[in-house]
C-alpha cells in the first residue's frame, strides 16, 4: 500500500503485512454518528494515516482478523496521539485551526516602557545581522 510521507514529501510503499486498518467513530453534537475508515502503518519512527473507502477498509481488517485470529479489528478506541491528530485534522478542514493560547493584551500592556532605549537598539541590531540572513545549506 502507499502512503504519503509528508516528512520526507514523498510516497513511500508499505508492505500489507505493516498496515493496520483503523476504524474512527465519534457522535456529533447534533447526533449523528460519523464513521472514518483508515489505514496506519509506521514509518522511520512515526505514524502515517491514509484515509481510505469502507472497501478497502474492510479488505485490510480482514487480513488482521486472519493473521490475529481475532474476529473482530475494528479499532474503535484511539491513542491520544491519534486522538490530538484527528483533532487538528478536523480543525483544519473546517478553515479555522486553534492557535495556541498567548499572554492577554492587558498583561503585555504592564511590560510598556520597562525596555530601555539602548536595550531596544541592541536588540534591533542583533535581529538585522542574524535573523535576516538565509543559511541555504540548512534545508
Amino acid at each position: 500500500m502507499e502512503f504519503f510521507c509528508v516528512k520526507d514529501r514523498k510516497m513511500i510503499d508499505v508492505p500489507d503485512e505493516q498496515v493496520q486498518a483503523v476504524k474512527y467513530e465519534r457522535t456529533t453534537q447534533s447526533g449523528k454518528k460519523l464513521v472514518r475508515y483508515a489505514l496506519k502503518t509506521t514509518y522511520q519512527g512515526s505514524t502515517i494515516i491514509k484515509f481510505v473507502d469502507e472497501a478497502t477498509y474492510q479488505r485490510y481488517a480482514s487480513r488482521q482478523a486472519d493473521v490475529s485470529g481475532d474476529v473482530s479489528s475494528d479499532r474503535t478506541q484511539t491513542s491520544p496521539s491519534d486522538q490530538l491528530f484527528l483533532k487538528r485534522l478536523r480543525e483544519i478542514r473546517k478553515g479555522r485551526p486553534r492557535l495556541p493560547t498567548g499572554t492577554p493584551g492587558h498583561r503585555l500592556a504592564e511590560l510598556a516602557g520597562s525596555i530601555t532605549d539602548s536595550d531596544a537598539e541592541e536588540m534591533l541590531r542583533a535581529i538585522e545581522e542574524d535573523c535576516e540572513r538565509i543559511d541555504e545549506s540548512h534545508w
